[in-house]
């Protein structure tokens, strides 16, 4: 752990907003970016027996990280933003838009950091998915494990059943306190499984608050059928944001998200425009996993969007991939920082309204900043591994891509 000269320089709200439920491995993390080494996630492991709400508020390893943070001290697990931090200046901690500490003095953080701030539980619902994408693995993806023959187990009955009693506790406890309360759908992909279904059904129905939003992100690869059950299940007192997951078109999104169908991807977007104009408590939102493959090229992606002609406002959130190494953006060579000069100037002139648009220019922004800080390393071993497995050829789709396995000197 290394000192840092105040805590503005460690604190990250993100850890005291953010929970997530692995719910097929049973184990609890705050903040999608964490380093979850086994000494981090020991302590956080559960059964239908340990489970509690004492256990997720009161545990050792979200306290001492809390601790850490407001003491100026670099947590471990959040090795992943000070590497960011220390190459290019910025991170996913400095960009969160809850880590504006310009007016805010020390005795007022940390007055708010005494808080249960909670505001979204992310749930790891499945390993299900019928999609293997390039910067995915087995323990997020059934295709993958199929492809690889490494086997996870998925979540249990009980464990869902579980949880759920938990959250309805933690909800007339604490979180109904809390304004707009975010319970976030992840897999895998939820509309994959039933256990979304289970959820929506014994959770958000039953809650039936309009301060609490259930956010879904999918892949939309699977049939129309299954998106009129979704809308057919959901309670009109319950708010819903769908988060649609793409980053690139065509053949390059075939390739980046393998196992998808284009075609049936932009089809499905359209009538998922369709329902959400009918249906005023579900929103729509754009979330995007930049990497290596697709970034070169996010103006295509961007102008997609702006084709569709959405009459209603949409949210865009722009992630970006560190691991695995050879689809992380750093790997590219610095005059791709151009590609998101020109999205940038793209976002700005945008006709489609964007909700918090500034805040989205910012992540892209600090996009921009990230790449070219790649290391000598030739990434041939990894792309072809995939290209045997998978009978392709990404410099087929991808005209930079023999900068991604060439060695620098």
């Amino acid at each position: 752990m290394i000192q840092a000269q105040t805590i503005k320089d460690t604190l990250c709200f993100k850890t005291w907003n953010d929970l997530t439920i692995h719910l097929p491995d049973q184990y609890l993390y705050w903040c999608c970016k964490t380093v979850l080494s086994d000494v981090q996630i020991n302590p956080t492991k559960f059964d239908v027996d340990t489970l509690s709400l004492d256990f997720i508020t009161n545990n050792a390893v979200i306290k001492q990280r809390k601790q850490e943070l407001t003491s100026g001290i670099r947590s471990k697990e959040c090795k992943e933003c000070w590497d960011a931090e220390d190459r290019s200046g910025n991170s996913f901690r400095t960009t969160y838009y809850d880590n504006d500490f310009s007016n805010k003095t020390e005795f007022e953080l940390l007055d708010k950091a005494k808080l249960d701030l909670t505001k979204k539980i992310e749930l790891i619902l499945t390993n299900k998915c019928n999609a293997a994408c390039v910067y995915c693995w087995e323990g997020l993806s059934s295709r993958w494990q199929k492809e690889t023959g490494v086997h996870f187990n998925d979540t249990e009955e009980r464990t869902l059943e579980k949880v759920i009693e938990v959250l309805i506790e933690y909800w007339h406890k604490e979180l109904y306190k809390h304004s707009d309360v975010s319970i976030s759908l992840l897999g895998g992909e939820p509309f994959f499984t039933n256990h979304m279904f289970y959820f929506i059904e014994n959770f958000a129905n039953k809650i039936k608050s309009n301060n609490i939003t259930i956010d879904i992100t999918t892949n939309l690869n699977y049939s129309k059928t299954v998106i009129d059950r979704f809308f057919n299940a959901i309670d009109d007192t319950v708010r819903y944001n769908l988060i649609l997951s793409i980053e690139s078109i065509e053949d390059k999104f075939e390739y980046i998200r393998w196992g998808s169908d284009w075609k049936k991807w932009d089809l499905n977007f359209d009538y998922i425009i369709q329902k959400c104009m009918e249906h005023q408590n579900v929103t729509l939102s754009i979330g995007s996993a930049h990497n290596s493959l697709s970034l070169p090229y996010i103006c295509e992606f961007l102008n997609y969007i702006e084709s569709k002609n959405i009459c209603f406002p949409i949210q865009m959130s722009a992630n970006w991939v560190e691991y695995p190494y050879h689809m992380s953006i750093h790997t590219l060579e610095t005059k791709h920082k151009e590609a998101l000069s020109n999205a940038i100037e793209l976002v700005s002139n945008m006709k489609t309204k964007i909700i918090r648009k500034r805040e989205y220019i910012s992540l892209l922004q600090s996009i921009k900043d990230s790449i070219g800080s790649k290391s000598n390393e030739s990434h041939s071993i990894a792309f072809e591994r995939l290209e045997k497995s998978r009978n392709i050829s990404f410099s087929s789709v991808f005209p930079h891509f023999s900068e991604l396995i060439k060695t620098y000197n």
